[in-house]
């Protein structure tokens, strides 16, 4: 499920005990820094993964224009989508994961709404941006980089980090 934070929504009070707990939602995302329009990803099993949060708050995401982070979150939402059927999160993908799931973007009959070569070289860009990020930040556990050129890319940025599996939702490092 994919969330954007907003500003100034009333939270109903006296519905749900549990939204009674939030009322003060805006001065909380205040003091944690979070901004407004900030995307917000839960997995299927109702988690947040830090990592993903600190990245949509404290990296080059955060300074994209609106329309881009709204395109690449969009992006990140049905690639994990993708991986949550093979039974993999984010900081488990590899270059196979990449280039079935470009099979299936692309090419698969499978797929009612295949996208184009632009369309794709744009979903590349979002994924080099979060695993460039992860790989640095050392949000996910990296024991090789494996810069191979991503099946019908044809731009030298369309190198793709291949990370080893972590753990769902729980960052390895405190950094």
């Amino acid at each position: 499920m994919l969330y954007w934070t907003a500003r100034c929504v009333e939270v109903p009070v006296g519905f749900d005990d549990v939204l009674d707990g939030w009322v003060d939602i805006d001065a909380r995302e205040r003091a944690l820094g979070v901004d407004e329009a900030t995307p917000i990803l839960i997995d299927p099993v109702s988690r947040i993964d830090p990592r993903l949060t600190r990245f949509f708050r404290r990296s080059r995401f955060a300074f994209l224009a609106e329309g881009t982070r709204q395109s690449y979150v969009k992006d990140y939402r049905l690639f994990f989508s993708f991986l949550w059927r093979r039974g993999k999160c984010w900081d488990q993908a590899d270059y196979d994961d990449i280039g079935d799931y470009e099979a299936w973007r692309r090419r698969s009959t499978d797929n009612p709404r295949r996208v184009g070569g632009a369309k794709w070289a744009r979903e590349l860009a979002a994924f080099k941006l979060l695993f460039d990020w992860a790989v640095v930040t050392a949000q996910c556990s990296v024991a090789r980089l494996r810069h191979t050129r991503c099946a019908g890319a044809t731009a030298p940025w369309s190198r793709w980090p291949t990370v080893d599996r972590g753990t769902c939702g729980s960052p390895t490092s405190s950094g």
